[in-house]
C-alpha cells in the first residue's frame, strides 16, 4: 500500500509524493501548487485516492532570527572575562614577542 504525502515549501507551495512500503518514492508531483486542494487534485491524476495520506503545512507566524545565545561558561564569555583581567594584555604582549623568535 502507497503512502501519499502532501507537504507545504518554503515558498508556500503545495507539492505531493507517493512512497511505497520501503519508503523509496514511487511518484511525486512535477508541478507547484497555490493551494492543497489543487495539489490533491493533481495527485489523483496520478492514482491518489484519499487514503493514508499526510500533510505536512508550514506555519504561518511570522518567523524572526534568534538571537545568538552562548551558556555560560561558553568561549564567548571566556573570551570576553580574559580581556577583563588586568594581567591578559601582559601574556598577549608576551605572545607575540616568543612568535616573533621562532
Amino acid at each position: 500500500m502507497a503512502d501519499w504525502h502532501f507537504f507545504q515549501g518554503v515558498r508556500d507551495e503545495w507539492r505531493w509524493y507517493c512512497v511505497d512500503d520501503l519508503g523509496g518514492v514511487v511518484r511525486e508531483g512535477v508541478h507547484d501548487h497555490a493551494e492543497l486542494a489543487r495539489c490533491m487534485d493533481d495527485a489523483r491524476n496520478y492514482g491518489f485516492r484519499d487514503s493514508e495520506f499526510s500533510v505536512h503545512a508550514r506555519s504561518q507566524l511570522a518567523q524572526f532570527p534568534r538571537r545568538r545565545q552562548t551558556p555560560a561558561g561558553g568561549p564567548m564569555e571566556r573570551r570576553r572575562a580574559a580581556k577583563s583581567r588586568p594581567h591578559a594584555e601582559e601574556r598577549r604582549r608576551a605572545r607575540r614577542e616568543t612568535k616573533g623568535r621562532t
